[in-house]
């Protein structure tokens, strides 16, 4: 088991690492250029995104995993009504939005690093009573 969880954080860190093509989407000056980086980046979060469901419920017991999950979604949607709030503050303060998309690259470096670093506990207890 602990192969196949080394495995699904090796896909997680790859498909943050793709999805960092977002910073060069909003330096480079051809608009094509910039919509092909941005594809690639959201393909890099397709990647990625499953294999965290994956390693969450890899990570927790059969008692809580249920709790884990909504806790890890909770966090996603408030990163979903932050991210474009934020996103759109600095573009109208600095006129581009190549600052947002190099903080976005500085979050995505940090969970390709929380996720190789901090999980690392298969756990595989028996389902006790609640």
């Amino acid at each position: 088991m602990i192969y196949g969880h080394r495995r699904i954080k090796t896909f997680i860190v790859v498909g943050f690492a793709i999805a960092m093509a977002i910073v060069p989407a909003g330096l480079v000056h051809d608009n094509r250029a910039s919509v092909w980086l941005l594809l690639t980046s959201l393909c890099g979060l397709g990647l990625a995104s499953p294999n965290t469901w994956s390693l969450t419920q890899a990570c927790s017991t059969k008692r809580v995993v249920g709790t884990v999950s909504g806790i890890q979604n909770f966090g996603g949607n408030v990163g979903g009504i932050i991210a474009p709030w934020l996103t759109g503050a600095i573009a109208h303060r600095t006129g581009s939005f190549a600052p947002a998309f190099i903080l976005c690259g500085f979050i995505l470096a940090g969970g390709a690093l929380a996720y190789w670093l901090l999980m690392n506990e298969v756990v595989d207890a028996p389902c006790g009573p609640i």
